[in-house]
């Protein structure tokens, strides 16, 4: 994608929501992006977010994925949709869809490929291939897909490390109805409107407050009691945090230049060994699993 065609695409991006904007509406990805960072990039005057290394690597992995599956399934046509070409709902124009492929096998109706690729630390958040037991995340995304395409079926080619997978999503009448719902609520009451969706993180709360004015308030009971659990938290957790430090160095000196400590049976306790950087790591162990 051309630094050209990458901008035309994000100015795009601010008319409507996506899949990936449903996802942050309903919750799925409050470590990367929240329902307030969806608001602020539809009705700033910036531009929609820039592509990530992460996301422009995927977009790059794109035809090597649909190769493996088209391999796999035996399927021969396929008709592509670019990024730059989002397929819009019939009824409202805000809501759509940027298409990785459409599957037009003979003798079956149409359907949607969605290719993804995860680094093997995900491996546990992906489900037995063939189900549709993916990351949340990717499931409201492409039920949202399956809504505003009208199509039964999206399949999923996962490229992880280098294994690759395929599940499958079947139409979900009711969840596909409530992302309609929350969809054009969000655009008509919040998009519209002007009117910010409540903060869910300490980002948002840094966004949305991020003037400061040099007045006082006066707390009420509530985060009176607030203040007091957070002190007193605060304090065990430092606490805590002395005492072990205090115990691991303790444990390490113990140990020197052994890097497997063990009890009068023989169980491992802790490891303190090198790792290919060369430098010692200390594990602790219980029921001879990493803690």
């Amino acid at each position: 994608m051309t630094d050209g065609v990458k901008e035309e695409w994000l100015k795009e991006r601010k008319t409507y929501l996506g899949g990936t904007d449903i996802a942050a509406i309903c919750g799925t990805t409050p470590k990367w992006r929240t329902a307030y960072d969806v608001f602020l990039e539809k009705t700033s005057e910036q531009p929609a977010r820039e592509i990530n290394e992460s996301m422009e690597i995927g977009t790059l992995l794109e035809p090597v994925c649909i190769e493996l599956y088209k391999r796999r399934k035996g399927y021969s046509e396929f008709e592509l949709r670019a990024a730059s070409a989002p397929h819009k709902h019939k009824d409202h124009s805000f809501l759509a869809a940027n298409i990785d492929c459409f599957i037009t096998p003979n003798n079956e109706k149409r359907f949607i490929l969605e290719c993804k690729t995860a680094k093997l630390c995900m491996k546990k958040e992906w489900g037995e291939p063939g189900t549709s037991q993916i990351p949340i995340k990717y499931l409201i995304q492409v039920a949202w897909y399956s809504l505003l395409c009208e199509v039964e079926r999206v399949d999923i080619a996962l490229l992880m490390d280098n294994s690759f997978y395929i599940y499958e999503y079947k139409k979900n009448e009711e969840l596909e109805k409530n992302l309609l719902k929350l969809g054009i609520h969000f655009w008509q009451n919040h998009v519209l409107k002007g009117i910010p969706p409540a903060p869910k993180t300490h980002n948002d709360l840094d966004l949305l407050y991020s003037d400061s004015i040099e007045e006082k308030i006066e707390c009420d009971k509530n985060i009176r009691m607030e203040c007091s659990i957070l002190r007193d938290l605060k304090n065990k957790v430092d606490g805590f945090s002395k005492k072990i430090d205090d115990s691991s160095f303790n444990i390490k000196y113990f140990m020197k230049q052994n890097d497997v400590l063990v009890d009068s049976k023989g169980e491992i306790l802790a490891t303190w060994k090198k790792n290919k950087r060369n430098n010692r790591v200390f594990l602790l162990k219980n029921g001879g699993k990493d803690e």
